[in-house]
């Protein structure tokens, strides 16, 4: 009668000591996604920050965005360059009032989903008629 009592104390501690290592691992499993899922969310939240550069041509007057152009561009645009010809768009240089280059919430999702191979940029013209 004392063995058996003996194993199945025995075996309740196991048992025990088992279920308590397992809900430990559990813990630490489920902690380390958490931590996972908090450093995706901040590098998605400072990967997509959004940039933008302006040059005004002209001082005074208010204009509407003449033409919106999503430019392609790849690895971040390491040694390349794309043209946008505000004068031709504009019908002029006395016409164009502001060029902005901007790297939307749009164009920062496609350069953190393709890991930065495609990089795209948007540029805007806005022209005084």
């Amino acid at each position: 009668m004392v063995g058996v009592i003996e194993k199945t104390l025995v075996g309740e501690l196991l048992v025990g000591y088992y279920t308590v290592c397992y809900n430990k691992l559990l813990v630490g499993k489920s902690m380390f996604k958490n931590i996972k899922i908090a450093l995706l969310v901040s590098f998605t939240l400072l990967a997509s920050g959004c940039a933008t550069q302006s040059f005004m041509v002209k001082a005074n007057g208010n204009a509407q965005p003449t033409t919106d152009q999503m430019k392609t561009f790849f690895i971040n645009g390491l040694g390349q360059q794309q043209i946008t010809n505000a004068n031709t768009i504009c019908g002029g240089s006395g016409h164009v009032y502001k060029v902005e280059t901007q790297q939307t919430f749009v164009d920062g999702l496609l350069g953190m989903i393709t890991f930065g191979i495609y990089t795209p940029r948007t540029a805007r013209v806005y022209c005084t008629h």
